[in-house]
C-alpha cells in the first residue's frame, strides 16, 4: 500500500516504509503502525506499506555470497523487500513481543540484510541505500509486565539500524497489551503513534534516540 502528498504539500517528502512485524492481522501493532502511517501521510511524506507475513522469504543461510559480491544469492521475496528498504529514507516497525523479542519473520528480514553489512564493513563499498542518515521508529508490544521485556529488541533493533544507517527511536513500548484488540482500550496510545508518524522525518534529539516512549 502506498500513499501520497497529504495536506503539507510544501513540506520536503520523504521515501517512508511502514513494516507490519506481526503474524496476526488486523492486531495491536497493526493499528499502531496504521496511525503511525496516517501521521506521516498528514506531513507530506510518501509512504509504502509493508505487512511481511504476505511476503515468503526465509532467514539467512551463511551461504558467503554476499560477502564475495554484495549481493543476496537467496532468491525469494526478500529480493523485494531490499527495494523498499533501499527507497526509503524512514522506516517504521510495528512488532508484538514473542518470548522477549521480535517474531522469526523480523528477525528473518533484519539477519537477510547481512548484504548491506557485507557491502559497508566487508567490501568497504556503499550500502545501496537511496538515502541514508533516516530515522527508525520502532512500535513494540508485550503482554507481560517484565522490566526486560524490551530489552532485546533494542539491541537487536539497534544493531540492525547501524548496518542499515538508520537512527533508531523507540517510539513506543507498551507492556500489558495482549488480546487482539487490547491497543484499543488504550486510546492514548493511537493518538501517540500518530504523532510519532508526524514527526519521523524530523532530526532527533539526543535523548530520543535508542529510547523508548510509554504512554
Amino acid at each position: 500500500m502506498t500513499g501520497g502528498a497529504g495536506p503539507e504539500e510544501d513540506r520536503p517528502m520523504a521515501e517512508v516504509l511502514a513494516i507490519k512485524g506481526s503474524p496476526r492481522a488486523g492486531g495491536n501493532t497493526d493499528a499502531l503502525v496504521d496511525e503511525a502511517v496516517q501521521g506521516a501521510f498528514e506531513m507530506g511524506h510518501h509512504v509504502t506499506t509493508l505487512a511481511l507475513r504476505e511476503h515468503q522469504f526465509s532467514g539467512c543461510v551463511h551461504c558467503g555470497g554476499c560477502t564475495r559480491d554484495g549481493v543476496c544469492h537467496v532468491k525469494d521475496a526478500m529480493q523485494e523487500v531490499f527495494g523498499m528498504l533501499d527507497r526509503s529514507e524512514h522506516v517504521i516497525l510495528g512488532a508484538p513481543m514473542f518470548f522477549m523479542d521480535v517474531p522469526w519473520k523480523v528477525k528473518a528480514m533484519i539477519d537477510r540484510c547481512q548484504l548491506y553489512w557485507a557491502r559497508r564493513f566487508v567490501l568497504k563499498t556503499d550500502s545501496g541505500r537511496q538515502h541514508p542518515g533516516g530515522n527508525f521508529l520502532a512500535l513494540l508490544v508485550g503482554g507481560t509486565e517484565y522490566k526486560t521485556l524490551f530489552d532485546a529488541p533494542r539491541l537487536v533493533l539497534g544493531a540492525w539500524c547501524v548496518t542499515m544507517e538508520l537512527e533508531l527511536q523507540m517510539g513506543l513500548t507498551l507492556r500489558k497489551i495482549d488480546h487482539k484488540k487490547a491497543i484499543q482500550e488504550h486510546p492514548e496510545a493511537l493518538v501517540r503513534a500518530r504523532e510519532l508518524g508526524r514527526t519521523v522525518g524530523d532530526p532527533l534529539r539526543r535523548s530520543e534516540r535508542g529510547r523508548g516512549g510509554r504512554v
